[in-house]
Order: structure tokens, then sequence, then C-alpha cells
């Protein structure tokens, strides 16, 4: 990764002549475009051959089945000791439960070589870190390795899946992640919804953890394996979609936000390895959720914690020319706080130095799904799209996006746009 002198310079803005009858031009953003990196969409690291279930009449001109496993589906990117490099999540496919039985939920490690005012070649070196399994077999239901051929198929079930109880796209669709300080993992799941407690290696620790019966929360998906009738169902694909974790008068609260309806919910994971892995004496804190005051039509793209406040990416489900709100939002994240502010529009980011070279001044990051932000320093912001190889086309209608890695670079400290 290449960070020159990228953010020794202030930012400088060209100066308008304002007539008097004029009005005047709305100011200039406080952040610009500061590092731009692109990995191909035909990326592809090993594993058993995938995308057997796809119509190949809608995957714009990509053979299926994929010889081996597409690095893409990008939905929660994680800092981790080594600057400049990150933990990326990759979601549950290629976008159902029904067409993804032969993808490996994965975590990779990622290294961007952002195009920068400096350089920078803009490429992304990545190497996969884990997949996710079930050997202890903590799911309490049949997973894909449970069976001998992929469900809605006569494909046999690849063997290294089988053997390793490793977990797919059918079994869970996971969306967010976040890191504890004894180094395991909580992953969020929109299936269920689900929380999945895993170790440093992807390894199952603990059965999944759902909103069935939660006092006045009961929420459950569609895609439930094991549909309640006291559940509040929700509409497919509105589960775990953001999670944030923070420091609490007990020690950890993990705070996992649904996608349409922007709720978030308070759970207290114990930290301890030999310990319950959920505080079984509060499982759930207070009412059980809190509301983020999410826009009309919008869904939520990500929901993480930057000091006493948080960030959320909220979107519509449009891509292309026809994107209207694809935003970063600071929200305090109290109960029955109903107030938010936008930090990023992502539609217009200045980008004085055309980083991603399309001849403009104003980048924007038109993705029907943009699923990561993380915190790079006080300044910047690294936001990742999830490019649902090979189907989302937001920079082309004719081909498959790439997944693109930007930093956005503030004039102060973010902590002061969020501290309203």
């Amino acid at each position: 990764m290449r960070l020159p002198a990228l953010f020794a310079a202030p930012i400088a803005f060209a100066a308008w002549a304002v007539c008097a009858d004029e009005p005047a031009p709305d100011p200039a953003p406080p952040y610009r475009l500061a590092g731009f990196a692109t990995l191909p969409p035909d990326t592809f690291a090993d594993g058993p051959p995938s995308g057997h279930l796809l119509d190949p009449a809608k995957t714009h001109g990509r053979a299926v089945p994929f010889p081996s496993q597409p690095v893409q589906g990008i939905s929660s990117v994680l800092a981790t000791d080594t600057p400049g490099t990150f933990l990326a999540l990759s979601d549950n496919g290629f976008g159902g439960k029904a067409n993804s039985p032969d993808y490996l939920l994965r975590v990779y490690r990622v290294t961007p070589d952002f195009k920068t005012a400096d350089g920078g070649a803009g490429t992304v070196d990545w190497a996969v870190v884990f997949t996710l399994r079930d050997p202890d077999r903590h799911v309490p239901w049949p997973i894909v390795a449970d069976r001998l051929t992929y469900p809605g198929s006569e494909v046999p079930v690849a063997p290294e899946v089988r053997r390793g109880r490793l977990l797919t796209g059918a079994d869970f669709d996971v969306e967010s992640f976040v890191r504890l300080p004894d180094g395991t993992f909580w992953v969020g799941d929109e299936f269920g919804p689900f929380l999945l407690h895993v170790d440093a290696t992807g390894k199952l620790l603990a059965p999944p953890v759902d909103l069935v019966g939660v006092p006045g929360a009961g929420f459950q998906s569609p895609d439930h394996p094991r549909p309640s009738a006291d559940a509040v169902e929700l509409r497919g694909s509105a589960g775990f979609e953001g999670m944030a974790l923070r420091s609490a008068g007990r020690g950890m609260v993990l705070r996992p936000m649904l996608e349409k309806n922007g709720r978030v919910f308070d759970f207290y994971p114990s930290i301890a390895q030999d310990a319950v892995w959920l505080d079984a004496d509060s499982r759930f804190a207070g009412s059980s959720f809190i509301r983020y005051p999410l826009g009309k039509g919008h869904a939520v793209g990500e929901f993480i914690a930057v000091g006493p406040a948080h960030l959320v990416i909220e979107r519509d489900g449009r891509q292309g020319d026809l994107a209207e709100v694809k935003a970063i939002y600071g929200w305090s994240g109290r109960p029955r706080d109903a107030e938010k502010h936008r930090l990023v529009d992502l539609l217009k980011v200045p980008d004085p130095d055309d980083l991603d070279g399309d001849g403009s001044a104003t980048f924007r990051f038109p993705f029907v799904t943009i699923e990561s932000v993380a915190l790079v320093d006080d300044r910047t912001l690294l936001v990742v799209n999830d490019n649902n190889y090979p189907f989302s086309t937001g920079r082309s209608p004719d081909r498959p996006d790439p997944t693109e890695f930007i930093l956005i670079r503030f004039d102060e400290p973010i902590a002061r746009g969020l501290d309203r």
C-alpha cells in the first residue's frame, strides 16, 4: 500500500466568482477522494467449482459454472494491526439462498496499493484467511455439507465441503463482522437473522443465535431454516446487515442492525474463551432494540462504531445513472434519537486529481450495494462496494462490476463531524 505525503497537504478548491444577482454556489464538501484501487470482477481463489445453479443468460457473458471461487461480494471490512491491510468478509455468494450452495463463506486479507496524487498502482493484493466451517456440528439443522448433492440440483457436493463441513451461501448470508479482544469474531447473518461466533480460523464455536422469542422484537427471515409462528417475519434480505462493537459498563456490547427497518439490538457477549459465549442473565438490553431513522425505501449497507457515535451507509436500490442515494451518515445511536446527518454523498465526491481516470473532477460510487466502511485514521475512511458478481452493472450496463476500494479524506477529524 502506498500512502505517501498524501494526507499532508490541505485540500484546495477552486474559487468561484459570484455575481450579486446570482445565488451563491453550494459550498465545496469538506472531503475528497484520496485513493482509488480496483479488484477486477473476474478474480478467483482456490476452491471447488461454483455457480452451478446460476442462469447463464444472466451472467453477462461469464460461463458457468466457474472453475473455482470468485473473490467478490465484500460485505464488511476490518482494519488489522498491519497498516494498509484489512480483513474482508464475502457474503453468501450469488444473491440468494437457492443459487449459492456451492459458494464458500470466506474472509480475505486485502492490501490495496491505492492510486493517489503521488502515484500508486491502483491494484489490490489479496489472500484467503479462512473459510467458515462447523466441524463440531453446532448448527442444529442439516447444512449443505451434510448432503450428497447441492440443494436443487444433482451436482455432487464437493468432497472438501463435506470433509471440512465448510459453510456455504445456502447455509448463511454473512453480511457483517467484528473482532473481539480475544481474537474471535462475531458474524451477522441475514437468513435467520443469526449471530455466529467463530474463532480466528473461522470455526463455529456455538449454535447460531437468532431473535426468535425476544419480547416485542422476535423477527425472523423467510429464509430461516426453522420457521416460528411466534416471530414477526421480515422481508427477504433484511437481516443483520451492519454491526457495531462498543465498550459498555459490563464489558462489551454488540449492536447488529437490520438492513430494511434499521432496528439495532444490544447483545452482551462474553470475551473469555472458557466462559458462556453470551451472558445468560442479560442476552438483550432494555427493550431489546432501538431504531435508526432510515430513509423511506432505503436500505442499510453498514453500521459501525466510531468513538461515541456511529457511521451508517444508507442506499437506494438503484445503480449506475439511476442511483440517487448512496451516502454515509453520522448517528449517535442513542434510544429515541431521530437525528442523523450526512457526512459523505458518495455520488458527489470531489476528485481534483481524477484518480479513477474518468476525466471528471467529481467521483461517483453508483453501485447498487455499498456495504463496507472502515476508519483508516482520524481523517480517512475506506469504502468498498459489494459487486454481486456477476450481476451488478453500476459501471457499465453490459459487464460485471469490479470491487472498488476508495479512500475519502476529510479536512478535519471525522469525530468533529460526528460530535453534533
